[in-house]
C-alpha cells in the first residue's frame, strides 16, 4: 500500500473514531481517579496510598489520573491515535519494515468487529483503554524495538522496563515474547531486555498493594473454585463472539498449511482441524448441555495450533514471531485463572496478540477476497457500536446537568449497560463518587428514571 493510501485510510479511519469518542463521557472508576486531581498534594498522597495499599499499577494510574485533569475531553483526541497506533505496530510486528501499513486494510475493519462487551470495559472508556490498550501497544512497541533495535540499545531498555511496569497481563506477555524471540540465537542485548521487562514486571506484582489484595481475597486454588476459575478463562478465550473471528482465521490458516502436506499424520490433523472449525461454527448457534466437547475442541484446535505454528517456525528460518505471540495470548488469559480476576476487558490483551498470527495468515494465504465483506461487516457493527454510544450520551448530558441543578431531590436517568461501565443505577460505589466528582450536596436525594 502507497503511503498516501495508508495516509487517506488513517485519517478516515480517525475521523470516525473521533466522532464514537464525542459521545463517550467519564464513567464507573473515572469519577473515583477524578478525586486524585484535587491538588498536587492530593495526587501525590492518593497514589502512595493506592500502590501500597490496593494496585501495583502505579504508572496507569498515574496516567489515567493525569488525563482526567482535562475531564475526557483531552482523551477523546488521544484514544482515537493509540488505537490506530496499535494497529499499526500489529502490522509492523507481523510483516516488519519490508511490509509497513500493508495490512491496515484488513487490520482496521477487523478491530472494528470487536464486540460491545470487550471494547465497552478496555477500549471505549478512560480508566480501561488506560489499563489493558495503552500497555499492549506500549508491549507492541517493545517488541518492535526489540527485533530491530538501535546502534545503542540503552534507552531501549528504559522502555523495557517501564513496558514490564505497566499491568499483570501486558508484562507478562512481553516477558513471553522475550523469552521465546531469545531462545534461537540468545546474546547479551536479549538477556538484558528480558531483565529490564523482568524487573519492571516485579514492581507490579510483588507492589505491596497486589500482595495485600492477594492475601486478603486468597486464590482460587485456596478457596477451591480453581476448576471454576478455568472453565470460565476456556469459555472467554475460545467462545467469546468478539475473538470468534480470529480464532476462525487461524483454523482456516491451520486447514490450509495441513493440507498442502504429504504425511499421513498431517492428513489427519487437516481433518481434525475441519471438524473443529464446523464444530466451533455450529456451536455458535446451537449449545450443548455437556462440556465435554467444548474440552475435545479446546484440546484439539489449540494441539494444532502449536503443532503447525511449530513447523512453521522451523521451517521459516526459525521466525518465531507468530509462535511468539501465539504463546503469549494463551498465557496472558491461562494466568488470570490464578488470580481469579476476569471479564471481557481482560480479553483485549489476548485479541490484539492473536491478530498478529491472524493477519499473517490472511495475507499467505491471499484471502484478499474477504477484504469486502470484512469492510462491510466491520462498518456495520462500528455504526451500531456509535449509534449506541450516541444515545447514552443524551443521558450522560443530562445527568451531568441534574447533578448540577442543586438541592433537592435529583432524577438522573438510566444508561443502556452494553455501551456504559458500572451504570450509576447498578452501582452505589461509582453513584457515590460521581456525587463527589459534580459535587452533589449529601442531603439531596438521587433517584432514577427509565
Amino acid at each position: 500500500m502507497s503511503r498516501r493510501k495508508t495516509a487517506v485510510l488513517l485519517a478516515a479511519a480517525y475521523i470516525a473514531l473521533l466522532v464514537l469518542h464525542r459521545f463517550i463521557y467519564l464513567m464507573g472508576d473515572d469519577f473515583f481517579y477524578a478525586g486524585f486531581t484535587k491538588s498536587a498534594e492530593t495526587f501525590v498522597d492518593m497514589h502512595i496510598s493506592h500502590y501500597a495499599q490496593t494496585n501495583g499499577r502505579a504508572l496507569i494510574h498515574i496516567a489515567v489520573s493525569l488525563l482526567l485533569i482535562f475531564d475526557v475531553y483531552l482523551w477523546r483526541f488521544i484514544n482515537p491515535a493509540v488505537i490506530l497506533l496499535t494497529l499499526c505496530l500489529i502490522d509492523r510486528a507481523a510483516f516488519g519494515e519490508k511490509n509497513r501499513a500493508g495490512a491496515l486494510p484488513i487490520l482496521i475493519p477487523l478491530f472494528f468487529l470487536f464486540g460491545a462487551g470487550v471494547t465497552r470495559e478496555s477500549v471505549y472508556w478512560l480508566d480501561g483503554s488506560v489499563n489493558y490498550l495503552y500497555p499492549m501497544a506500549l508491549v507492541l512497541f517493545s517488541y518492535n524495538l526489540y527485533k530491530n533495535p538501535p546502534d545503542k540499545p540503552g534507552l531501549c531498555y528504559a522502555v523495557f522496563f517501564i513496558s514490564g511496569a505497566t499491568a499483570e497481563q501486558s508484562g507478562l506477555i512481553l516477558l513471553g515474547l522475550f523469552f521465546i524471540g531469545a531462545l534461537p540465537r540468545p546474546n547479551k542485548r536479549k538477556i538484558i531486555s528480558f531483565v529490564a521487562v523482568l524487573l519492571g514486571y516485579f514492581t507490579v506484582v510483588f507492589s505491596p498493594g497486589t500482595l495485600g489484595r492477594i492475601k486478603l481475597q486468597g486464590t482460587p486454588g485456596r478457596s477451591g473454585e480453581f476448576l471454576k476459575s478455568a472453565m470460565y478463562a476456556a469459555n472467554l478465550t475460545f467462545f467469546n463472539k468478539t475473538i470468534f473471528f480470529i480464532h476462525i482465521i487461524l483454523l482456516g490458516s491451520c486447514f490450509f498449511y495441513l493440507y498442502k502436506k504429504r504425511r499421513a499424520f498431517d492428513k489427519v490433523l487437516c481433518a481434525l482441524c475441519f471438524i473443529s472449525a464446523v464444530f466451533y461454527i455450529a456451536a455458535r448457534f446451537v449449545t450443548v448441555d455437556a462440556a465435554a466437547p467444548y474440552a475435545a475442541f479446546i484440546a484439539v484446535y489449540v494441539f494444532i495450533l502449536f503443532y503447525v505454528h511449530i513447523n512453521m517456525f522451523l521451517e521459516n528460518k526459525h521466525d518465531a514471531t507468530e509462535l511468539s505471540f501465539i504463546t503469549a495470548a494463551f498465557g496472558a488469559q491461562g494466568i488470570l485463572v490464578f488470580s481469579g480476576v476476569f471479564g471481557e476487558r481482560t480479553l483485549l490483551p489476548c485479541i490484539l496478540c492473536l491478530m498478529v498470527p491472524a493477519v499473517k495468515a490472511l495475507t499467505r494465504h491471499k484471502l484478499r477476497y474477504i477484504l469486502a465483506p470484512l469492510l462491510i461487516f466491520g462498518a456495520v457493527v462500528f455504526s451500531h457500536t456509535a449509534s449506541g454510544y450516541y444515545n447514552n450520551a443524551k443521558i450522560h448530558r443530562y445527568n451531568i446537568e441534574a447533578a448540577a441543578s442543586g438541592t433537592g431531590e435529583i432524577v438522573l436517568k438510566k444508561c443502556d449497560p452494553e455501551y456504559c461501565v458500572s451504570p450509576l443505577h447498578e452501582s452505589e460505589y461509582h453513584l457515590r463518587w460521581f456525587r463527589i466528582h459534580y459535587n452533589v450536596p449529601e442531603d439531596a436525594a438521587v433517584s432514577f428514571a427509565d
